[in-house]
């Protein structure tokens, strides 16, 4: 896994922690007159250096800021055999690479340094997908061995500048009327060490917002450190939940200065399943490594479809499918947050009628059905070639659970 950091976010990363939060006190989320805060208040913590203060929106050029990403070492392997890094926590041991990317509109408008942390590699044999291309095939690591003379690097130690070491991950839960399994899945969370795993941020939607959920979120407020948005009249759909989590993210001092967020989005009646701490860790530490090697959509969940090709990440063997192969749901999920507001957040802002649905009850209702509008053409989504992971859980249980306990 990697880390991301801006020069002034980099003390609060590595002092405090990654599951700091500072919560800005007019909300991220919504309009503060409609909504509430919670008992317990978030810790604060210094604003990162994304850009200079005077800076003019659209100009890469004139930005000072410098975003220092950690990078990790390739793992590559026979075909066939499973590549996987085994990672540090420490941040002993960077080097430098000499490496800068120049400051452009398409990196967030920062310049880029990169450093690199040697990580060891291990090929699982037989466990990984093969290929049948001639030239791939003869990748192994032992490849251009010795390095030649007058090298600084060795082939099986070269930076792999396409995964940072860790993308801020943040928590998005939505929740409609439904304190008692809000509070059950929090619990839950919380026992399965959810908040252990080094969340950037926890975000709370609660529809129709009642004094009962307020009084549930200050129970794990120290947990999970929440920002909410939400007020008693509110519904908002899970597609405009997310693109609010991902703006959200944006603006946290935790956030990617070039706004390569991850969100996990959990609705509030999704329970982890029996599952030891660090394999909770794993699987993010994998899905880390699969959004930055082409999947832009993980479901924490197995697949819909017979079509599919096994995908690799740091030790998991994951089912690839295209999303036209495969409808969207508002199961447990990560995704990147650049993805899914630069294709998805305009589909989530549309307020005409058309988008209450074809049934009777959702017009009468007059609710945005966002996982009925994905499946039903209405969204972008049944001809698009985005590559969708799922999780492959091999006759062991699934990852979460559904119980709803409020109905």
């Amino acid at each position: 896994m990697g880390i991301v950091i801006s020069n002034a976010a980099a003390w609060a990363f590595f002092g405090r922690g990654a599951n700091t939060l500072a919560a800005d006190p007019a909300s991220k989320l919504a309009d503060t007159k409609a909504s509430r805060s919670v008992a317990v208040e978030p810790l604060q913590a210094e604003p990162k250096l994304a850009r200079n203060d005077h800076e003019q929106p659209g100009s890469a050029a004139s930005s000072s800021a410098v975003e220092l990403t950690i990078v990790q070492s390739m793992c590559r392997c026979n075909s066939g055999n499973m590549p996987i890094t085994h990672p540090t926590d420490a941040i002993s041991g960077l080097q430098v690479t000499n490496i800068s990317q120049e400051a452009s509109l398409a990196l967030g408008g920062v310049k880029r340094t990169f450093l690199h942390r040697k990580t060891t590699c291990e090929c699982r044999q037989g466990f990984g997908e093969g290929t049948e291309d001639p030239y791939l095939r003869r990748v192994q690591n032992s490849y251009c061995s010795p390095s030649p003379a007058d090298s600084n690097m060795q082939w099986s130690s070269l930076p792999d500048f396409g995964v940072q070491q860790k993308l801020p991950l943040f928590l998005g839960v939505l929740s409609y009327k439904s304190p008692k399994s809000l509070h059950a899945a929090l619990n839950n969370w919380q026992q399965h060490g959810l908040p252990s795993i080094g969340l950037a941020g926890t975000f709370v939607q609660l529809n129709a917002r009642s004094a009962q959920d307020d009084a549930v979120l200050a129970k794990f407020n120290a947990s999970f450190n929440f920002t909410v948005s939400g007020n008693p009249s509110e519904n908002v759909h899970p597609g405009l939940a997310i693109a609010r989590f991902c703006r959200a993210a944006e603006q946290s001092p935790m956030g990617h200065p070039g706004g390569e967020n991850l969100l996990l989005f959990l609705e509030k009646d999704w329970q982890i399943s029996r599952q030891k701490k660090e394999d909770l860790g794993s699987i993010f530490h994998s899905v880390n490594t699969l959004v930055q090697r082409g999947v832009t959509y993980v479901r924490l969940s197995e697949k819909l479809s017979k079509t599919s090709w096994q995908c690799d990440a740091e030790g998991l063997a994951w089912d690839c499918v295209l999303a036209h192969q495969q409808r969207y749901t508002n199961l447990p999920s990560v995704l990147r947050c650049d993805w899914f507001l630069r294709y998805l957040e305009p589909f989530a802002l549309i307020q005409d009628s058309i988008m209450f649905g074809c049934r009777r009850d959702a017009r009468k209702r007059r609710y945005f059905d966002w996982e009925e509008a994905m499946q039903d053409g209405r969204i972008a989504w049944s001809h698009t070639q985005w590559v969708v992971a799922n999780m492959r859980r091999e006759g062991r249980s699934s990852l979460f659970k559904h119980v709803e306990v409020d109905s």
